[in-house]
């Protein structure tokens, strides 16, 4: 009985530990080799402000079709599917209404920076999602949205990747007769899918109970 207790509170308490963290800005692991990132999220709690007065945190894009095998031969462009939570303050940041928005299409450019070699700069060359309550969030048309992946293969179906992209955003609360630029681009770091964070935390508290026995 000693032991099951003890096993729910570290299932618990590592569950929470991985839930709960900020995006590691070291490389993550994934099964593939496919780009962009499963996920990507910026870092929890600190707020994007548009010149309008609105902020946005918390802001998590998922990645539901539309990855494409990276083969560094030549630049290339992938046309990604993301499903994007948000929270959204009109105070001030008083308070903060979660936001989604379901099937945003990007338009990404990888180029290689060595032939051959999986390290790539990018580009977001455009982005578009409809919020709820006409809300709506685009990637600005005149700055560019940089960013930066790299893919280093560690065995079979076995890989590293670090991956970050600077978007610059602009939103609009009127369905799109006008745009608010964002003050600062929104930083976007990957991670990995979230059945691999729930593995994750399965396999540290099954490791934990393990050495405690």
């Amino acid at each position: 009985m000693a032991n099951k207790t003890r096993w729910t509170l570290v299932v618990s308490a590592v569950a929470l530990a991985v839930l709960t963290a900020g995006p590691a800005a070291q490389a993550y692991w994934q099964g593939d080799e496919k780009v962009p990132s499963p996920a990507y999220q910026t870092d929890p709690g600190l707020p994007l402000i548009y010149a309008n007065g609105i902020m946005a945190k918390n802001t998590v894009f998922t990645a539901t079709s539309g990855r494409a095998l990276a083969v560094p031969i030549s630049d290339f462009m992938v046309s990604s599917f993301f499903d994007i939570y948000t929270e959204v303050s009109t105070d001030s940041g008083g308070t903060w209404m979660p936001m989604t928005a379901s099937n945003v299409l990007a338009q990404i450019a990888y180029m290689p920076t060595v032939l051959g070699v999986q390290d790539y700069d990018a580009e977001v060359l455009s982005l578009n999602g409809n919020l709820p309550m006409g809300v709506m969030i685009r990637e600005s048309p005149t700055e560019p949205s940089r960013g930066r992946t790299t893919i280093a293969s560690l065995g079979v179906a076995d890989y590293d990747c670090d991956s970050f992209f600077d978007i610059f955003t602009e939103i609009s609360l009127d369905g799109g007769q006008s745009w608010a630029p964002s003050q600062a681009p929104l930083h976007l770091m990957g991670t990995p899918e979230p059945a691999t964070l729930s593995l994750l935390a399965v396999g540290g508290a099954l490791l934990a109970w393990r050495r405690r026995k």
